[in-house]
């Protein structure tokens, strides 16, 4: 079987394997992490009792997102970390005398809510920041849906001397009607430690890791976000057909497809995204893969590339790969560069052209979905 040149991935935007995260010899100091969440968790405890929220709310902790330019949008191991800790911390709280009787229920990135998880996971962009699309929840079981998001940004200060928390909101969803009179945000203080010693600075570091810059071209198409529902889009093992499950990592090596079922006919776009490996910070085309190449595809099920072309991560593997699918019922103007080693790719001018056509077209004319997933 042949494999596609062009469809090597290789991402080093997300930094560490999410894996580092229960490695102890990866995990930041007790003392760091206690600080932030107790100063954090101090500040919850005052404004939710003086909040006017339902009782028995389900509040959904999404992972904290990195304030450097470029980067805002993308999951960190570090910034998941920090969610998890402090929404532990919102848990014990919730247990105390004075917040018991409002019976929260606080889901964190930890949790074994696996459906939740994979839908927050195909967005790049929090859905706290999508109140709009109600579509998003359309097909969500009953109970799942938060009725509020912790969200917050962290920000590395100087070279690595310290940390700040800071933006940790509780956001309501605005189109849940039985929230309706209550209140909208909830804003909590931020907090800022500075590292002690010479293992807390090293330890944030190599969570934070090695988080690239995305062009801000590419930065567009990476958070477009839609309320099309005519499209969905798996990863799957070239040999079983299986998809591939957020728990389970890409093999470098090993070969993909992106399995598309449409449930009308549309305009198909592939694209993946790699930051600092050997080809650079592009954003690569997995389909159409040639200019001019036809990309209409008809209602039904198909395989991308297509039936006899798979991708394969490769060496130097980054830890996580980012796959954006589109689907549109009007044909987008699509300029594909080759490079001088044959790699297929959108140039940012090109992207610029390609999000401008896109944002003309009547949003549930168009489907976005993302997927991120693990290589290892």
């Amino acid at each position: 079987m042949k494999r596609l040149f062009f469809c090597f991935l290789v991402l080093t935007t997300f930094s560490s394997d999410i894996r580092a995260q229960v490695d102890t010899d990866s995990l930041p100091p007790l003392a760091v992490m206690d600080v932030i969440s107790w100063s954090v968790g101090r500040s919850f405890k005052k404004e939710v009792r003086k909040a006017k929220i339902p009782l028995g709310c389900k509040l959904y902790a999404l992972p904290f997102r990195c304030e450097r330019a470029g980067v805002d949008t993308f999951k960190t191991p570090l910034g998941m970390k920090i969610s998890a800790e402090i929404s532990f911390r919102f848990k014990r709280l919730a247990q105390e005398r004075k917040l018991r009787k409002l019976n929260l229920n606080i889901v964190s990135p930890d949790d074994e809510n696996k459906q939740l998880f994979e839908l927050m996971a195909k967005n790049v962009t929090p859905p706290a920041t999508m109140a709009e699309e109600s579509e998003f929840w359309k097909n969500v079981a009953q109970g799942q849906r938060p009725d509020y998001y912790i969200t917050g940004k962290y920000e590395i200060i100087g070279d690595y001397k310290g940390v700040r928390v800071s933006n940790v909101e509780l956001i309501k969803d605005a189109l849940n009607p039985k929230l309706a009179n209550y209140s909208s945000k909830i804003t909590l203080a931020d907090a800022d430690f500075e590292f002690q010693d010479e293992n807390e600075r090293q330890s944030f570091k190599k969570m934070d890791g090695n988080v690239g810059v995305i062009d801000d071209q590419y930065a567009r198409l990476v958070r477009l976000a839609s309320k099309g529902q005519f499209a969905s889009v798996n990863i799957v093992d070239e040999k079983t057909d299986q998809p591939i499950s957020l728990e389970t990592c890409l093999q470098t090596g090993k070969g993909y497809q992106l399995k598309v079922d449409l449930k009308e006919d549309a305009y198909v776009y592939a694209f993946y995204y790699e930051s600092n490996d050997l080809t650079g910070n592009k954003m690569y085309m997995v389909f159409p893969f040639e200019n001019g190449q036809k990309n209409q595809m008809s209602k039904g099920s198909f395989m991308l590339p297509d039936d006899e072309n798979v991708f394969s991560p490769s060496e130097p593997a980054a830890n996580q790969a980012f796959i954006k699918l589109i689907a549109s019922k009007k044909k987008l103007p699509l300029e594909i560069t080759v490079s001088p080693e044959g790699y297929r790719y959108l140039s940012p001018d090109d992207c610029a052209k390609f999000v401008s056509a896109m944002e003309k077209i009547p949003t549930g004319n168009i489907d976005s979905n993302n997927l991120i997933r693990s290589v290892e």
